[in-house]
């Protein structure tokens, strides 16, 4: 669960899914958008609203989708590097 006191975070597929699990309950809102971050958000959003599909979603919804498919691609880059360590993927 995300917190106000930072921890250590070891980058692995059950790290990712947990970050992305919780990202997705509360809502990217709640992550510490800059300023810049989130006026360049609401121009892609924008962007998006007028143009159509070729400017990324960058909502709360769409990242909440997004949550199976980003640890999943996680779980395969970290195969991947194990593989190429020589070590079994798993």
């Amino acid at each position: 669960m995300l917190g106000e006191a930072p921890m250590p975070v070891t980058p692995n597929d059950d790290t990712a899914r947990l970050l992305a699990g919780a990202i997705a309950k509360t809502g990217v809102g709640q992550l510490p958008w800059t300023k810049a971050l989130t006026q360049w958000r609401d121009r892609v959003m924008f962007l998006r609203a007028s143009e159509g599909d070729s400017w990324p979603d960058l909502s709360d919804t769409a990242a909440g989708a997004k949550r199976g498919r980003m640890a999943g691609a996680g779980a395969r880059r970290e195969n991947r590097a194990r593989r190429d360590r020589g070590g079994r993927a798993g």
